[in-house]
């Protein structure tokens, strides 16, 4: 796309969705009773001929209102992209990148930030104004990460920023309990075990045993050797991105 057609897609863009996310509480009241009854009517009539229809944005629609009813937030499934991540996937969000985390269970990593600013779908304060000025409006899909295997039992998630790395540390379950390695990182790091039990020690020869929940704070060039209970473990670990 050409550095001109970029432009006027962002001005495009903006202007839409700041059009949308200012528009009056009794035109947002008018405009989501007439889309929720249309969308209504057609999963009446759709789920006479097929049952177990896939998640598209109007069902997901239709879930938001039933949480959020009356919220200009649904209409943000129309501007933005709406996806499922697998298990083993991530996607990474630069700054002033708008989204909205729906359901499920994820670890987040996130740089220092002195500000969260909201618009919709939520309880809490919100700052349309700052929002709608803010954003980026780069049209495109996101792209999934899926990680690269460092070691037997770890996936590697390096987004293009210095901030933050992730790692993904899975054992699975074994008659006995299965040795693994932590590896050494050029500078801190936090580990989470998400589920499971392990034994670990330091190479100051300090023991410990971690279970569901626990986080373990790493000092810089030092690595752990562990052992995974017989139930095996998932652990998270999130440090500079630096090897």
């Amino acid at each position: 796309m050409a550095s001109g057609d970029a432009l006027a897609v962002k001005a495009n863009l903006q202007a839409v969705f700041t059009a949308v996310m200012k528009c009056s509480s009794d035109q947002v009241a008018t405009h989501l009773s007439a889309l929720v009854r249309r969308l209504q009517a057609v999963a009446r009539a759709e789920a006479k001929q097929q049952q177990g229809r896939d998640l598209d944005v109007d069902a997901l629609i239709l879930r938001l209102h039933s949480q959020y009813p009356g919220d200009v937030g649904l209409f943000a499934p129309f501007l933005l992209n709406a996806f499922e991540l697998q298990p083993g996937e991530a996607i990474f969000l630069g700054a002033n990148e708008p989204h909205a985390y729906l359901d499920g269970d994820c670890v987040e990593a996130m740089a220092c930030s002195d500000n969260v600013v909201r618009a919709g779908l939520t309880p809490k304060l919100r700052d349309v104004d700052t929002l709608c000025s803010m954003l980026t409006y780069v049209a495109r899909y996101p792209d999934i990460l899926t990680g690269s295997q460092v070691t037997e039992h770890t996936r590697r998630y390096a987004p293009p920023v210095d901030e933050f790395q992730v790692h993904r540390t899975a054992v699975p379950a074994a008659a006995k309990a299965t040795p693994f390695a932590l590896e050494k990182l050029s500078g801190p790091s936090l580990a989470l075990v998400y589920e499971g039990e392990c034994k670990v020690m330091t190479e100051a020869g300090v023991s410990m045993s971690l279970k569901k929940g626990n986080v373990v704070a790493i000092p810089g060039c030092q690595g752990l050797s562990c052992e995974a209970a017989p139930g095996g473990i998932l652990l998270y670990r999130c440090a500079e991105n630096k090897l």
